[in-house]
């Protein structure tokens, strides 16, 4: 009962509908609880931010979870990336640590600060007890990824396909072409096509 009240407050299926696409398309998607006040939220990982520490061709046991944000201060945007790590020091010893780093410069991460500069009640470290899986979960697009096959993650759904859209989308490209070529209107003056008939006489 919990669990169905939390997702039907957070209108977990309405989000999931629309981070469904980024899963298909980028080739996974990851989900983790968070406390917002008195609620309990799930918040959605998009697959490039999403890196596994530890895992097996089933699973995801370890992962770092990438946050990027941006403050302008003195007039001149920073850009914050915090990075959460999700690791088992045991078998029954489950740790969240968080560092933070900031950068003038969005392509690079930059140097390790302290969290208060942005995230001012979050902790360096949480331990979660009482646990046997990871508090993250992680969702794969179906069938195997033959482009790593030791890997736990997915492909994109279309990335095996990618030779055959190419060439559709070339076609398609130079089929339009023609097309639009063909339309072509060209205006000259009606002396240039004024027909000029001589006789035998001049």
């Amino acid at each position: 009962k919990f669990i169905s009240e939390t997702l039907k407050n957070d209108r977990f299926n309405k989000n999931f509908e629309r981070y469904l696409e980024s899963c298909l398309a980028l080739g996974g998607l990851a989900m983790r609880p968070y406390i917002d006040g008195d609620k309990v939220r799930v918040a959605f990982v998009q697959a490039p931010v999403f890196l596994p520490l530890q895992s097996n061709t089933q699973d995801v046991s370890s992962a770092a979870i990438v946050i990027k944000s941006v403050k302008t201060i003195n007039g001149k945007e920073v850009y914050y990336t915090l990075i959460e790590f999700h690791e088992w020091r045991s078998s029954d010893d489950y740790v969240i640590s968080n560092e933070l780093y900031r950068s003038d410069d969005k392509t690079k991460v930059g140097s390790r600060v302290p969290l208060s500069e942005v995230y001012e009640d979050l902790k360096d470290e949480a331990k979660v007890t009482d646990v046997t899986r990871p508090i993250f979960t992680y969702l794969k697009t179906p069938g195997m990824n033959n482009k790593d096959i030791n890997s736990p993650l997915g492909l994109s759904i279309f990335d095996n396909a990618k030779t055959t859209i190419d060439f559709i989308n070339t076609t398609y490209d130079e089929f339009m072409w023609e097309v639009k070529m063909g339309q072509r209107r060209v205006a000259v003056p009606e002396s240039l096509t004024a027909l000029t008939v001589r006789t035998a006489d001049g």
